[in-house]
């Protein structure tokens, strides 16, 4: 699985641009990557489906709020 994941970030990823290939839930994934490269901000986005859906699926982007140490910039996603 992990080739597989390295090979498709290698394929999609921008020159200049740094990817990390974390095995984990994307709420680690995401705390251990901004650990790793000291982030000053990390940045999510959310669809804002409301209080009703976050309690019947959960949030990644509310549980990063909540998780990692560091700022959190939400970025709304507009649009369909």
């Amino acid at each position: 699985m992990r080739e597989a994941a390295e090979e498709y970030l290698a394929r999609i990823g921008k020159p200049g641009e740094k990817v990390y290939c974390e095995l984990s839930s994307a709420v680690e994934a995401i705390d251990d990557v901004a650990k790793a490269v000291d982030a000053g901000l990390v940045v999510v986005t959310s669809h804002g489906k409301g209080f009703a859906a976050r309690i019947a699926l959960g949030s990644v982007t509310e549980r990063v709020l909540h998780t990692v140490k560091r700022p959190v910039l939400i970025v709304p996603v507009t649009g369909s």
